[in-house]
């Protein structure tokens, strides 16, 4: 367990890993190590991680396997059908790693938390502890992380990234010490800004906000016309002032989601019902676990867009 660094100003960090679910699969297969592997969803129906080599062979997150599957086999890359179980255990092995690091820790996701934690005296810079971090993980677990400092939850968003995107700075990235943070601010297109959507940058784009210091620096009465207290908050972190708090018990969810992609089209009635019945089912014990109940309950269905027939899409509502 490290140190306590001396107390000073708060820092709020982002540990997250690289290629999660890829780099689980090579943790438990390490002769997969160094080469290409892309993980499928459920059912194998689309690319939901890609390990850096198959990253670098320009194969987009998202695609439905049939497409690139030939491309796949031609550069010989490993293809994993996902493994929720391992995800599931390397992530709590990962959080409780994690955990002595930081005064606190928030869960965010199966592969990031936030933390918070003092930074030292002197010159203040986090980027040595998080580099120890980053080794401590490596060795514990095997896993990639990437390391984003800084004052806020949204700027440690940023720094994350910046962190992954630039080599130099080895996966560890401390944004409160760089002293000017607006080169890197400019760095970080209006799109990739944690809180902002696709209608909502469209709107940043019409107005000449292009990048996080142009949201940063905008009127902000003309952002809270738009966005209320919300966008203002927003606008608060990217400014360096910690506006949305660690939650150590993550609230309650408003719903739930059970989709999937089919590798094989289903194309009779009862194969249909049966699909929906599973996972329904699931939904079911997903709210059971989290010890909730239904308002409202939506099945939908749609085919696949890329057979090149016609796209077929309903949905109903019980509640």
């Amino acid at each position: 367990m490290p140190s306590e660094p001396p107390a000073r100003n708060r820092a709020t960090v982002l540990i997250d890993g690289n290629n999660f679910y890829a780099s689980c699969e090579a943790v438990v297969d390490p002769s997969v190590l160094k080469r290409p592997l892309v993980v499928l969803s459920n059912n194998d129906g689309c690319i939901v991680s890609r390990s850096a080599e198959a990253r670098a062979l320009g194969i987009p997150m998202g695609t439905p396997y049939f497409k690139v599957r030939r491309e796949l086999e031609r550069h010989n890359v490993v293809v994993r059908s996902s493994n929720y179980a391992l995800y599931a255990d390397m992530s709590q092995r990962l959080m409780a790693t994690l955990e002595p690091w930081v005064e606190e820790l928030e869960i965010y996701s199966i592969d990031e938390a936030f933390g918070q934690l003092q930074r030292p005296w002197g010159s203040g810079d986090l980027t040595s502890w998080g580099v120890q971090l980053r080794q401590c993980v490596l060795r514990q677990l095997g896993l990639p992380v990437a390391v984003g400092v800084a004052p806020s939850k949204v700027l440690a968003k940023l720094a994350n990234k910046l962190a992954k995107s630039t080599p130099r700075w080895g996966g560890v990235f401390d944004l409160g010490a760089t002293g000017d943070p607006d080169p890197h601010l400019e760095a970080v297109a209006i799109e990739e800004v944690w809180g902002i959507g696709r209608q909502l940058s469209r709107w940043c784009r019409l107005r000449g906000v292009a990048n996080a210091k142009a949201l940063r620096d905008m009127n902000s009465g003309e952002l809270r016309r738009k966005c209320g207290v919300v966008g203002l908050r927003l606008q608060q972190e990217l400014r360096g002032v910690a506006c949305i708090p660690i939650e150590r018990v993550p609230p309650a969810k408003r719903e739930t989601c059970v989709s999937r992609s089919f590798s094989q089209p289903i194309t009779s009635q009862p194969a249909l019902q049966q699909a929906i019945a599973t996972y329904l089912s699931r939904g079911a014990e997903k709210l059971r676990r989290q010890r909730q109940r239904a308002g409202a309950i939506t099945v939908f269905v749609r085919s696949s867009p890329f057979n090149g027939t016609s796209f077929y899409s309903r949905a109903a509502t019980v509640t």
